[in-house]
This record gives structure tokens, sequence and C-alpha cells, in this order.
């Protein structure tokens, strides 16, 4: 007998690496699709104002039980917190309801996106957003057509506002 040599292949062809290729970014795609990096960052900035908005109106409850009256006094107010920063914000860092860094440590753009509103000196105050993200759009939460009143749906209507309240 001939001692044969059997010649075996030890790779793929040029067919096989582009079907693998193509494969793999079609599933790539796909998982991308899923996933929206945009609308996640999106849902990251807004939990960033929602935590935020929290944190002020919280601070002005705060200061509401202990001085019986808002740091604006005995009336109507509605301002972004850039707006509110002056008298609101320093106010409240001034009595140790906020920190002393608080506005520093607010995200980008945070500072113009917060509305602290009151319609009338007894109404209630809401602190709001407008939503970037379709997700927090569309939470059942995210009900108010202007700081305070209510009658927005969220997930068909773009200027809907999150509020603290």
């Amino acid at each position: 007998m001939k001692n044969e040599k059997v010649k075996t292949n030890m790779g793929f062809t040029l067919i096989e690496l582009l079907v693998v290729i193509g494969i793999i970014g079609i599933l790539a795609a796909g998982i991308l699709a899923a996933i929206d990096p945009l609308e996640q960052l999106k849902k990251g900035r807004d939990s960033s104002k929602r935590s935020v908005c929290v944190e002020v109106f919280n601070a002005l409850t705060r200061y509401y039980a202990i001085n019986g009256q808002f740091p604006w006094g005995a009336s109507s107010y509605s301002a972004n917190l850039s707006g509110a920063q002056s008298a609101v914000i320093n106010r409240l860092t001034a009595v140790g309801e906020l920190k002393p860094e608080f506005m520093q440590g607010l995200p980008a753009g945070a500072s113009t996106a917060l509305t602290i509103y009151q319609s009338a000196a007894t109404a209630p105050i809401y602190v709001c957003f407008d939503p970037e993200s379709k997700a927090i759009s569309a939470d059942p939460t995210t009900i108010y057509s202007v700081p305070g009143t209510t009658g927005c749906v969220g997930a068909t209507n773009q200027s809907c506002y999150w509020c603290a309240r």
C-alpha cells in the first residue's frame, strides 16, 4: 500500500467568512435597535432631572413647614432654576435645606429645564420638567400640559411635564 497523504483544509473559505460576518452584522443591528443608545442617554438625563425636581420640592416643603411660607413669600410664583437661583435656591441653601454645591452639581441644562410653579399663594407647588425620552413622556405621572395643570396625555403629546408634587 502506498502512503497517501490526505490533504485537509484547516480554514474557512471566503464565502463562509462573509456569511458569518453578515450574520453578526445583522444581529448587532438588531441589538442596537432594541437598546437604542440615544433613548438610554435621554432616559438618564431625565432621571437626573427627576431627582433634582424631587430634591427641590422636598427642600421647599421643609422650608414651608418651618417658616409657614415659601421663599418667595405669599404670592404666585413661576421660574426655572436658573431664574430662581438668586432668590429661592440661595435662600434654601442659606437655611440649610440644600447643600451649598447644589447648583454646581446639576446635570447640564437642568437649571433651565426645571421650573418651580405655584399658581396662587394657597395652591400647591410643583417642580417640573419637560422630559426628553419617550419612556418618561409615556409615564402615567407625566400628565401636566403646563406645570400644575393636568390634562396632558404623555404618550401622544411631547409637551407634557413631569412634576414633583
